[in-house]
């Protein structure tokens, strides 16, 4: 018994380890918000942080509420990234009322290669987007900040060319 579970045990840590997320902008309190006839897109981010391999994900709907659609498909996520979109389009119908709610749920899983000969374990995650409709909607205008560095780094140069400058005329007047 001792020799098949260290066995067993051997085989799992000769494996490598793979994990995926989804991360979501879009939760209960903060939902995707929809005006009536509007057709938007919101956006989950598939990420690949554990393990040193690239990993297959299949999309899928698995609560589509009647408004939302995914273009189900097999994504591709390399390792060390988060950075791979999947697009969820919503569509809201002329004359829903305000305030209607819904749970869209969109499924991910990993996809196996395959005719390898090797055991592989798929892993499953789902992901609600709570939807609420609203009167009007402003689309978000992203606004990407500068880092602080970059504006220090900026400054220090223009100070440098400053006394350069300077210097030289200075220097030019004697």
């Amino acid at each position: 018994l001792f020799g098949a579970v260290f066995l067993f045990g051997m085989m799992l840590f000769l494996n490598s380890v793979f994990a995926f997320g989804v991360v979501s902008s879009y939760f209960e309190g903060n939902d995707f918000v929809i005006a009536p006839g509007q057709v938007r897109t919101a956006q989950l981010i598939l990420q690949n942080k554990v393990g040193d391999g690239d990993m297959r994900i299949k999309v899928f709907m698995i609560k589509d509420e009647g408004i939302g659609s995914v273009s189900e498909q097999i994504y591709l996520v390399p390792a060390n990234t988060s950075d791979t979109v999947v697009p969820v389009t919503i569509r809201i119908p002329e004359g829903t009322p305000i305030d209607t709610r819904y749970g869209v749920v969109i499924g991910f899983e990993t996809v196996s290669e395959g005719g390898s000969g090797a055991v592989s374990f798929g892993t499953g995650i789902q992901t609600k987007i709570p939807v609420r409709v609203a009167a009007v909607v402003v689309e978000e205008e992203i606004v990407e900040e500068v880092p602080y560095e970059t504006i220090l780094i900026v400054a220090v140069i223009v100070l440098l060319i400053a006394i350069l400058v300077w210097w030289l005329v200075r220097r030019r007047k004697k």
